[in-house]
């Protein structure tokens, strides 16, 4: 999880992952692109936030390339309306798991040539959750 409180998560906060090659763990994911619209893209995104809800909770980063290690390597920007994108990621979690979680957090980062999403999940004491 990103150590920064959520509503101050900046492109310094990504740039610092990067820097320090920061690696996945049990709270963090990264993603290089937000999730697709269509089915498998809803069912995968769907999976991520189900695992962070049933476990410790945990921050999927949108925008953040990878190494073959899986520590972060470089920001990857999406042209996405941010705003839209917020929505539409709060909505698949709402209509995507059962029961539902609560409390998922999504924000757009402002980067340099467009922005990454952080979707904040926290733990979740009314599972366990299931992708429907």
């Amino acid at each position: 999880m990103l150590a920064a409180q959520f509503g101050e998560i900046a492109e310094g906060n990504l740039k610092a992952l990067v820097a320090n090659k920061t690696p996945e763990s049990q709270m963090l994911d990264f993603k290089r692109d937000v999730p697709s619209r269509d089915a498998k893209g809803r069912h995968d995104f769907c999976a991520d936030v189900c695992a962070f809800a049933n476990g410790s909770g945990g921050d999927l980063v949108y925008g953040i390339d990878e190494d073959s290690e899986g520590r972060a390597a470089a920001i990857v920007p999406s042209s996405v309306n941010p705003d839209d994108e917020q929505l539409r990621l709060l909505d698949v979690v709402l209509n995507g798991l059962e029961p539902r979680v609560t409390g998922v957090q999504v924000r757009a980062v402002s980067v340099a040539g467009g922005n990454a999403f952080v979707v904040r999940v926290p733990r979740s004491w009314a599972g366990p959750h299931r992708v429907k």
